[in-house]
């Protein structure tokens, strides 16, 4: 039977901004456009602006209430960085599902509808998902979106855990597609503080060592806008093996099994020494190189012995 809107849970919306004066109207009205049936509520995380976002996105939510079941900005005293904003505003919000987006990005107005419908496959367990996205810069190329770049983010048409890392430990998310359930959210503690400004390898990271999956979406849900002061733009390769390896450090390898631990640590190491090194260059591959011969050498010998683990248990 098809739920209608009276009995369809509440979804928060929660838009992050910082200086979004220039984009963030974009972002709130493709959340108005949202063909969801259920109730919404949006929440403004305004970590510190220094322009007249705070102000754009009071006159827009005075125009616009009677839309939302209910609407909030915060605004802390000082500034948080993107998980402590997150955070924050998962920490007020009351929906039973939750799907961030940050104040310079643009949902498809089908996103929340094609969400919960997936979510609710499996009698409800699919707790975490995600989709592709498409790349865009200026609004006029929203006028034929299939010719964007479509960005996939991981495996096209399957669902991940944990041991998706081991065959893949060097793994990268699409973090403006994320949607996830408050349960999954208060069961592991929110996301994890491991870096001021990233958040999705350390939240994609931790759901997986907790033992749920994340289900994949086969349709972007979601434009990401490439500009100058976006993070994203701002963060060079050295940066992201250092996120890479940290996050595997300190979240992922203690969910594995001691012979599986090695097996990852030597395919992790080129990521340290990425980040330590700084700048990809000859010393990286041949490092790299090093470390691909002692893995080959040590699943040789693992499977002579039969000492190999079986798969990580998940929920």
């Amino acid at each position: 039977m098809t739920e209608t809107g009276s009995n369809l849970p509440l979804i928060s919306v929660i838009v992050l901004t910082y200086n979004s004066a220039d984009f963030v109207l974009s972002t709130l009205e493709s959340i108005y456009r949202q063909d969801y049936a259920g109730p919404l509520e949006i929440i403004i995380g305004d970590d510190c602006s220094r322009d007249d976002t705070v102000k754009i996105c009071r006159t827009w939510l005075a125009e616009h209430e009677s839309r939302f079941q209910r609407s909030t900005i915060l605004q802390p005293g000082e500034n948080q960085g993107v998980v402590g904003n997150y955070n924050s505003c998962i920490q007020v919000s009351r929906g039973e599902w939750i799907k961030g987006i940050a104040g310079d990005d643009i949902l498809v107005d089908n996103a929340l509808s094609l969400y919960y419908n997936k979510a609710m496959e499996d009698a409800g367990k699919r707790l975490f998902l995600y989709s592709p996205l498409r790349i865009f810069q200026e609004e006029s190329q929203l006028q034929a979106p299939e010719k964007l770049k479509l960005l996939q983010g991981g495996p096209g048409d399957s669902e991940i855990d944990i041991n998706y890392i081991f065959k893949k430990p060097s793994f990268w998310t699409n973090a403006p597609s994320f949607f996830f359930s408050r349960k999954l959210m208060e069961d592991i503690g929110f996301i994890p503080p491991l870096f001021r400004n990233v958040e999705d390898r350390p939240l994609f990271a931790k759901v997986l060592a907790s033992g749920y999956s994340i289900y994949h979406l086969s349709k972007p849900t979601a434009y990401y806008r490439m500009h100058m002061s976006n993070l994203t733009s701002t963060m060079a390769g050295a940066h992201y093996a250092e996120c890479n390896w940290k996050t595997y450090q300190a979240i992922l390898r203690p969910s594995f099994p001691l012979l599986r631990r090695w097996d990852l640590d030597l395919r992790m190491l080129p990521q340290w020494y990425f980040f330590k090194q700084g700048e990809k260059n000859k010393k990286v591959s041949l490092f790299k190189l090093g470390c691909r011969l002692l893995w080959l050498v040590y699943r040789m010998l693992t499977f002579v012995f039969t000492l190999w683990p079986t798969k990580v248990k998940t929920k």
